[in-house]
């Protein structure tokens, strides 16, 4: 089912991706636009698409998880690096703060990278332009905590709850420009849980956010690599 549905997608995007290489094709303006436009969407769409399979697998116990033993330090800078372009272009000023005395961790790379990509994008859909998103790496309570904090608009204590349920978004300006399944924060979750750890957020408004996950360092004598498993 997978591949019947991100496989004509995916030819449009690389359809519309041609149609914008000016070494084959000369467009004007409006042009130029309108293609603009499309490629964007086609990304949304591909992006939504993704959330509702990721949860369909979560809900259904099927997500495959391959665990492996490994450092967090590379796993956050990869995806900070990969959003680099975004974040320049907002002017986002990014601080990245890691303790030195961290654990290895048995983790799936892949799905934790997942996750911190969301929450950096999230942080940066509700940030301004010229502001400040901190991700922050440490030990605590015998875990190793993942925070990322944007200064956003922040969220009121009654709405916090709302915000780890499936297709649920908060009513608010910000959130309505962004857009999104309401699943992004439901699948993080979904997936930090499968490792043994938790998600919270705090937050206020006026205050901006800030959301944590939990991992459990890796156990004395775990081997390198285990079988893979689903959610």
């Amino acid at each position: 089912m997978s591949h019947e549905i991100r496989t004509p997608l995916t030819s449009v995007k690389g359809a519309i991706e041609l149609l914008t290489d000016e070494r084959y094709f000369k467009n004007n303006d409006q042009q130029s636009k309108l293609l603009t436009i499309a490629h964007a969407n086609t990304e949304r769409l591909l992006t939504l698409i993704g959330d509702i399979l990721d949860f369909s697998k979560l809900d259904s116990g099927s997500l495959p998880m391959h665990f492996e033993r490994q450092r967090i330090e590379s796993v956050v800078t990869q995806a900070a690096q990969n959003l680099r372009t975004l974040i320049e272009e907002r002017n986002i000023a990014l601080e990245v703060l890691m303790a030195n005395d961290l654990p290895d961790l048995m983790i799936d790379p892949n799905r934790i990278a997942q996750v911190v990509t969301n929450l950096i994008s999230n942080a940066l859909k509700f940030s301004p332009s010229n502001a400040q998103l901190r991700i922050t790496v440490e030990n605590w309570q015998g875990m190793v905590r993942v925070g990322v904090r944007d200064h956003g608009e922040g969220i009121a204590a009654e709405n916090l709850p709302k915000l780890f349920k499936k297709f649920t978004q908060i009513d608010s300006t910000s959130t309505r420009r962004a857009g999104g399944t309401g699943l992004g924060l439901v699948i993080c979750k979904g997936i930090v849980e499968q490792h043994g750890g938790q998600m919270s957020v705090e937050s206020a408004p006026g205050e901006g956010s800030t959301f944590y996950f939990t991992l459990p360092a890796a156990p004395a004598g775990a081997p390198s690599t285990t079988a893979e498993a689903s959610a």
